[in-house]
């Protein structure tokens, strides 16, 4: 994201075309939200999260050995459920959420 952005930037030259975090959203929003291609199963979205939506406190502490883990999933009814790999999968099915399918995990479970 950091390279189109900077290529973007450079063709505007001395003139900032990214004058705020909307900005830098907006043209991430439309131009890198889609993937490769109309077929592509990778997606991208981009939110604009406000000041007054960060809270200034944590309800819950870090999860030891967390730093660790390249994959996780939580499940549909609850979010208290974590899944994890400790090698991260590019793997199709993965990609597209559907790690049932995964035809890698002897190697990254």
């Amino acid at each position: 994201m950091k390279r189109a952005l900077a290529k973007e930037q450079l063709k505007f030259g001395d003139v900032s075309k990214f004058k705020d975090a909307c900005d830098i959203v907006g043209w991430c929003s439309t131009t890198l939200s889609t993937g490769s291609s109309e077929n592509s199963i990778i997606q991208q979205y981009f939110w604009l999260v406000e000041e007054d939506n960060i809270l200034n406190h944590l309800d819950c502490d870090t999860i030891s050995g967390s730093t660790k883990w390249h994959s996780f999933k939580s499940s549909k009814g609850s979010t208290w459920n974590i899944w994890i790999r400790k090698l991260a999968c590019f793997y199709g099915t993965c990609i597209i959420g559907d790690s049932k399918s995964c035809g890698n995990t002897k190697w990254v479970e």
